[in-house]
């Protein structure tokens, strides 16, 4: 597993993405500190930092939905062809 060397936003649990828009070939993004409440930069540090916790959902429920999701993708892709 990687380590963390730097503290900075962008790798901080309380750091997320407010909104993104895409112009032409630009990117625009937006951040907010959900512990601070302000409006950050990913390079940005503070006192409240936290490592970033992923988790995973393998619930029964999720694959249920996803195996529905791709029943529907083949009938359609069937419906299709002929």
């Amino acid at each position: 597993m990687r380590t963390i060397k730097i503290k900075k936003c962008k790798n901080c649990q309380y750091c997320e993405r407010l909104y993104r828009q895409i112009i032409k070939f630009w990117k625009m993004q937006r951040f907010v500190c959900v512990k601070c409440n302000k409006l950050i930069k990913l390079n940005d540090s503070c006192e409240q930092w936290q490592r970033k916790v992923i988790e995973y959902d393998f619930s029964p429920e999720r694959f249920d939905y996803v195996e529905k999701c791709l029943r529907d993708i083949v009938d359609i892709y069937k419906k299709d062809v002929k």
